[in-house]
């Protein structure tokens, strides 16, 4: 749950008000070594989902965490590092300014809590930096025509099952762009849903 509302926080408020679509992002981890949180690595990579994506968002969002050893900050320390730490301190922000900051301290000077800051703001650049390289190259792949898409119709058949009249709806796709950008003649091709039987007061699709 924390790890979610790290995420959410510097987004949303990057969507357009306008913008009604409902997003959902799922990060899952498939490996961790216990010493480094993914969390961040998942805030940054929702942030790259959405820059390469087409839905609008004012991205990219960086996000770092800023421990503190010894008088010396520290990019992304580990878990065992932040047991030393007298600061744990999560920045997310743009290019250009800071989303959102989170943190717990032990007592310690303004001064220095901006100082975190400011470090953790310039390797946010750093980072934003990279999902921009990303996306660009992303655009370009695109832009060739590199890309699969189906155009088709929906079709509803009936059928039999556990003795009950059931309904399915497929996808049969008629022109498909395959990677290259040549648009090919395919047989049909169908992914059926089943919706089982509809409402008594409803036709089938």
């Amino acid at each position: 749950t924390l790890t979610m509302r790290l995420i959410d926080r510097p987004m949303r408020p990057l969507f357009p008000e306008e913008f009604l679509d409902e997003v959902q992002i799922v990060c899952v981890v498939l490996s961790a070594d216990q010493e480094n949180d993914p969390d961040m690595l998942a805030m940054i990579g929702a942030s790259t989902t959405l820059t390469v994506s087409d839905i609008p968002f004012a991205g990219p969002v960086g996000g770092v965490r800023i421990g503190r050893v010894n008088g010396e900050y520290i990019l992304q320390p580990t878990i065992t590092e932040l047991e030393e730490s007298n600061l744990n301190l999560v920045v997310a922000g743009t290019e250009d300014s800071v989303v959102m900051v989170e943190a717990g301290a032990s007592e310690m000077p303004e001064d220095e809590l901006l100082g975190a800051i400011e470090f953790g703001q310039e390797a946010i650049k750093d980072i934003v930096g990279l999902q921009k390289q990303l996306a660009e190259l992303c655009g370009e792949y695109l832009s060739k025509g590199r890309q699969c898409y189906v155009e088709g119709k929906l079709q509803t058949r009936q059928y039999e099952k556990d003795g009950e009249t059931r309904y399915i709806t497929e996808v049969v796709a008629r022109d498909v762009v395959f990677l290259g950008g040549k648009q090919e003649k395919k047989p049909q091709q169908q992914d059926g849903f089943d919706y089982g039987p509809p409402p008594m007061d409803e036709e089938p699709f």
